[in-house]
């Protein structure tokens, strides 16, 4: 059983594979959006928190990645193991020792009144590549 999936996923635009593509993955929770602001809510600090110690835990174990699968889903075929394969994708940790990642914010800082709000994330994928 996968350790995270999306039984259905349809791309914005056709991939081709004659071009090299950068892909990028993080940690996140499900967040609502907000249709008065046109965005999604904000992470909670707690949620940032989670996320930013979950990927530290990741970090500690070098040569770890995450597989990515991507299956073409066929009609009238119930069983997933049949679904032709269409790539299948490494993604390695981030490397928390490059200067780019040693300069990024702490995602939530504790005080005696709880959580507060950190500055402002990168843009997600800065410091990894």
């Amino acid at each position: 059983m996968p350790h995270f999936g999306k039984s259905n996923h349809q791309f914005r635009t056709t991939l081709d594979s004659t071009k090299q593509y950068r892909i990028t993955a993080w940690l996140n929770f499900k967040r609502t959006w907000n249709d008065a602001q046109q965005k999604y809510e904000p992470n909670t600090p707690e949620e940032i928190s989670v996320c930013r110690k979950l990927f530290e835990q990741l970090a500690q174990h070098p040569g770890l990645q995450l597989q990515l699968n991507i299956d073409e889903r066929m009609r009238d075929v119930d069983d997933v193991k049949q679904f032709p394969r269409a790539a299948i994708v490494n993604l390695y940790v981030g490397n928390q020792q490059k200067p780019d990642f040693q300069t990024q914010p702490v995602a939530a800082v504790e005080t005696s009144s709880g959580f507060e709000q950190a500055p402002p994330q990168p843009e997600p994928g800065k410091g990894f590549m």
